[in-house]
């Protein structure tokens, strides 16, 4: 005996089918079990769920794994960045990676971040203390550092999923965006769009995302707009909408299929160059004590745009933008490098 391994010591068990009473005129009988070999019986391990915001800092990494046709288009992700950390300190077999939303490949995850969360399945080390939850947070953002960082990681339940998901339809967020406007535009006229009340708009499916989603028609809405005038040609624009709302779309219309656009609101084609989200209005999850919050170094939004040169965009219809003799910026406005086409 003393040869045997610890399972090996274990025989396989005969079930009785019978139940003794106390009552021996009241002998009941249960199903035939056959033979349990202990050997073979496997331990259900419940999922662990963590949660965390992210942000981003960089305006080449999509939220979940970029892949078409095969083809990886983006060499990481914000999910690739934060989930495989996860599920090695967890010894899980495999993690599913959630968030409140998300934003484009081009676009910034700035102030608090984007509250999301992992799913780990089966873990094999489901108990970790705050201490281990603050050094795999800093393991994190060391790893990623100048892409993402994470803040408030720590454990929650399956129902907060729920949480997550109404966030996503129902809360609100707010956006920064830089616009650029063939027809000069007076200073006055913008901050009378910056005094606009409250109002609704209707998208539909736009053309850039009809592949992957159905098409619908859904109101929105648009809770405040303000803008800061930079010359007759650049605006940065301050905007907050209820969750779900296509910021590039309702700027530059989409072919007419959000109405009414801010083209429509200022009569013209408005463009945007740039977009930052800048604030995700959800309560979750808890904000930790002690935590360190996140400081971005990734620069204004105005970074790399040249306020002198006319950007080459390329517009929903396939048409390039206009040309035109910008007005000269003011001297506080950055001075950068020209934008990329």
């Amino acid at each position: 005996m003393a040869s045997e391994s610890v399972v090996d010591s274990f025989r396989p068990v005969e079930m009785s089918t019978d139940v003794v009473s106390t009552d021996s005129s009241k002998t009941r009988t249960l199903p035939d079990l056959g033979t349990i070999d202990i050997r073979q019986a496997g331990w259900v391990i419940l999922d662990v769920f963590v949660s965390g915001r992210y942000c981003k800092y960089v305006r080449n990494l999509p939220q979940s794994p970029w892949i078409i046709d095969g083809v990886r288009k983006c060499e990481s992700s914000v999910q690739e960045l934060i989930g495989p950390i996860l599920a090695a300190h967890f010894v899980a077999d495999s993690y599913k990676f959630m968030a409140s939303g998300r934003e484009d490949v081009d676009v910034r995850m700035l102030g608090r971040g984007r509250p999301f969360i992992v799913e780990l399945i089966n873990t094999h080390r489901p108990h970790l203390s705050e201490k281990q939850y603050a050094a795999i947070q800093k393991e994190i953002n060391q790893k990623s550092a100048g892409k993402i960082r994470i803040l408030d990681l720590q454990q929650v339940s399956d129902k907060d999923t729920e949480t997550l998901k109404h966030g996503e339809e129902f809360k609100e967020k707010s956006y920064q965006c830089v616009l650029w406007m063939p027809e000069p535009v007076e200073r006055e006229r913008l901050e009378s769009l910056s005094q606009t009340p409250e109002f609704e708009i209707e998208q539909l499916t736009p053309i850039r995302v009809l592949h992957r989603r159905s098409l619908c028609s859904r109101k929105r809405k648009i809770s405040k707009m303000s803008f800061t005038y930079i010359n007759s040609h650049y605006a940065l624009l301050d905007i907050k909408t209820q969750a779900g709302t296509y910021i590039k779309e309702f700027v530059h219309s989409d072919l007419g299929r959000t109405r009414p656009s801010l083209g429509d609101l200022l009569g013209q084609d408005v463009q945007i160059l740039y977009l930052d989200v800048t604030e995700v209005e959800l309560d979750f999850p808890k904000k930790l004590e002690n935590e360190e919050e996140p400081v971005s170094n990734a620069g204004t939004i105005l970074d790399s745009i040249d306020l002198n040169s006319v950007p080459s965009i390329t517009c929903a219809d396939g048409s390039k933008s206009p040309s035109f003799q910008p007005s000269p910026p003011p001297q506080n406005a950055h001075q950068c490098s020209p934008l990329l086409s």
